[in-house]
């Protein structure tokens, strides 16, 4: 669950954490430790609304139960420039500087080491991974599309889907060879019992979807906090392997095994993203070239002389 702040919905926040605790489950919670007072899309400075005392205690409770982990979700959550990233083309020291100081305002609330990071707009580039290095971060999760570094010691956990998506990405990884991860992400927006306009589904129905987790064996809810004390495998190579490209580019027909919403093992990531390659420029290519058969038959008609009909008009 992203963009815990002082200005989420603490009332659908609370539920969540209700339905979790009754079901002894856990989930990871991006928490934002100071909040841009104004627009987050204004680049310019906004007073910073740091996380009040009702929203510290609602998560350390959580904690306290045991259904969440914590992972810090950026400083302010404010663009740059009306760009959506928060830290992405800034110079390392000013990038290591914030993080630095939102990491030690969260873990100074809650009491707990903070090691997970999920930058805001899923957006960082190489000196954020420096940054997190340098500051004992030994997990990133964003989404599929950013950038890496070979020599990194980072676990990397991309989102793979939305809660509206879990269903279908679940059936495509137990189609697939292996330990395949399904990772969802959610906010409190997402609840039309929250937000009618943005919202997807009801809490209801994420009671529903945590019911129907438990109930497959062959199913298993964790945090990514979790995640990171198995042997699971979440280094560098395995996040190379994987669709770089936008999700909304990739029509079904080129990904018939769901790769775009199942992080799967390296080796199959690798022979998974060669055949989609392939196939995204087949499809594109075929696209392309139908496009320009279209023009050419277009202009063709535009330039060719017509005939006219002799039109007859009885009243």
């Amino acid at each position: 669950m992203d963009d815990y702040s002082s200005v989420s919905y603490a009332h659908s926040e609370e539920r969540v954490f209700e339905l979790l605790a009754s079901r002894q489950l856990q989930i990871t919670v991006g928490v934002v430790p100071y909040t841009a007072g104004g627009d987050i899309g204004n680049p310019f400075p906004n007073a910073q609304l740091p996380l009040v005392s009702s929203k510290v205690r609602l998560l350390s409770d959580a904690l306290s139960a045991g259904v969440c982990d914590l992972a810090l979700h950026g400083y302010t959550h404010q663009s740059l420039c009306g760009r959506s990233t928060e830290f992405a083309g800034l110079p390392l020291v000013v990038q290591s500087e914030k993080i630095r100081r939102a990491q030690k305002c969260l873990e100074d609330l809650v009491g707990v080491k903070v090691r997970t990071f999920v930058p805001p707009w899923n957006s960082y580039d190489r000196y954020t991974l420096r940054a997190l290095e340098g500051l004992g971060f030994s997990c990133i999760s964003a989404d599929r599309k950013g950038p890496w570094v070979h020599a990194s010691r980072m676990s990397f956990v991309p989102m793979t889907c939305g809660l509206r998506e879990l269903k279908m990405a679940v059936s495509f990884a137990k189609a697939i060879e292996g330990r395949p991860l399904v990772v969802a992400g959610f906010h409190d927006y997402d609840f039309v019992d929250v937000e009618q306009r943005r919202g997807t589904l009801t809490l209801a129905h994420f009671a529903d979807i945590l019911d129907w987790i438990r109930s497959d064996p062959e199913l298993q809810l964790v945090s990514i906090g979790a995640l990171l004390t198995g042997d699971v495998d979440l280094g560098v190579e395995r996040y190379r392997q994987r669709p770089a490209v936008n999700g909304l580019l990739i029509p079904p027909v080129c990904d018939r095994r769901g790769f775009k919403y199942v992080y799967v093992e390296t080796s199959l990531g690798e022979r998974l993203s060669k055949q989609l390659t392939v196939r995204l420029g087949l499809f594109y290519g075929a696209c392309a070239a139908l496009g320009a058969l279209l023009a050419l038959g277009s202009a063709i008609e535009a330039i060719s002389p017509r005939k006219t009909a002799a039109v007859t008009v009885a009243l």
